[in-house]
């Protein structure tokens, strides 16, 4: 038989076929690739947003430490500042007191050399050396309760220091604990969605390629029944 418009038709149909499906082959993994980089934008958007956030969190844990650290040197210049007071203090009452003894003292030798009293040997030197004795003691007693007024103020200062450091340190370690923490979230989420991502495109091309298989299978049977209408294997 002769080839005619028929067997035209027929194979124009059959290129059309193969056309339509190679085209419908393209855009599946067109589609495929489109929603595999959504899937990665999306995925490096929730990485960048945690670590955002952990950077954020990271940065007020350090001012944070930085004002504990701040205010522990306070803490200690204050203690020191009130330490030398208490100290000034301290010497300036002991030197008032011993002032003051002297005076009696002085004031008892005056009374007794008026009375006639001889001051260097029995009760009036016994008197004034006790006199002298117990100022001393008391003049101690003043230098002790200063001391000890003093080691308060500076040991309270230093655990009040000592716990502004604790904190500030804590501060610190939360922020790198969060910065390692959020930097494994990131990227866990950007692997999943790579996963993801070539899990799509290999599906995509998987149907890609079976649709490209139809269009070769769908050709092959048209044009081999186009010739045998048209009488070409026979």
């Amino acid at each position: 038989m002769g080839f005619g418009f028929g067997d035209v038709l027929n194979i124009v149909g059959v290129g059309l076929d193969i056309y339509s499906k190679v085209t419908q082959a393209d855009a599946v993994e067109e589609q495929g690739e489109d929603q595999a980089a959504e899937i990665k934008r999306v995925a490096d958007l929730n990485a960048a947003d945690i670590l955002w956030a952990a950077e954020q969190n990271a940065a007020l844990s350090a001012y944070d430490a930085a004002v504990l650290r701040t205010q522990a040197g306070i803490t200690l210049a204050d203690a020191a500042e009130r330490a030398r007071i208490i100290e000034y203090d301290t010497t300036e009452r002991i030197r008032q007191h011993m002032n003051q003894v002297n005076e009696v003292i002085g004031q008892s030798e005056v009374n007794y050399s008026k009375a006639g009293v001889w001051v260097g040997g029995g009760s009036p030197l016994d008197v004034m050396a006790n006199s002298a004795f117990e100022g001393m003691k008391d003049a101690d007693n003043i230098k002790w309760q200063g001391s000890n007024a003093k080691r308060a103020v500076l040991t309270t200062a230093a655990s009040q220091a000592f716990a502004y450091g604790a904190q500030a340190e804590r501060a610190e370690r939360g922020a790198d604990v969060s910065l390692g923490t959020a930097a494994r979230q990131a990227a866990l989420i950007q692997e999943v969605a790579a996963g993801q991502s070539n899990y799509v495109i290999q599906a995509a091309q998987s149907k890609a390629t079976a649709i490209n298989y139809s269009a070769i299978g769908s050709g092959i049977g048209g044009l081999y029944n186009s010739g045998v209408t048209a009488g070409w294997w026979g």
